[in-house]
């Protein structure tokens, strides 16, 4: 379960930054109520994703190489959380410039497809075959 919850919550994180992305392009005065549920829903399923992540490490520590892949995908999301803070300095700036905001939009973003592409990576190498139980907590 937890390798399937923290790849929903990291795609949900990188679509609402995308989305987010395109809403301010053709918002460039973004409604507040708007802002906040798109920051405030990228921050949670960040720390959703982290969840999950050290989850992933229970379930998955008998798999060779699975730790340090999981490790691996922690420590960006770090730089992500980064990302994120600053997306919310910039929509809390009161000289609100929709060009900076973009551009934090597009750094989460990126940095998230970097993420959900070795995440995806790690899930391809730690398929279980059917039958076989994942480790107990």
């Amino acid at each position: 379960w937890s390798s399937k919850a923290s790849s929903r919550r990291l795609y949900s994180a990188r679509d609402y930054a995308r989305d987010f992305q395109g809403y301010l392009t053709e918002n460039p005065k973004p409604a507040p109520q708007v802002v906040k549920e798109v920051t405030v829903a990228i921050g949670r399923n960040l720390e959703e994703a982290k969840t999950h992540l050290a989850a992933m490490k229970k379930d998955f520590a008998a798999e060779a190489g699975a730790i340090a892949a999981i490790e691996s995908i922690e420590k960006k999301l770090v730089a992500v959380h980064e990302h994120h803070l600053k997306l919310c300095e910039c929509c809390e700036n009161e000289n609100f410039e929709v060009i900076k905001t973009i551009e934090c939009c597009n750094n989460l973003a990126s940095e998230l497809d970097t993420i959900v592409a070795e995440h995806d990576a790690l899930m391809l190498k730690l398929v279980r075959k059917p039958g076989v139980p994942t480790a107990k907590r």
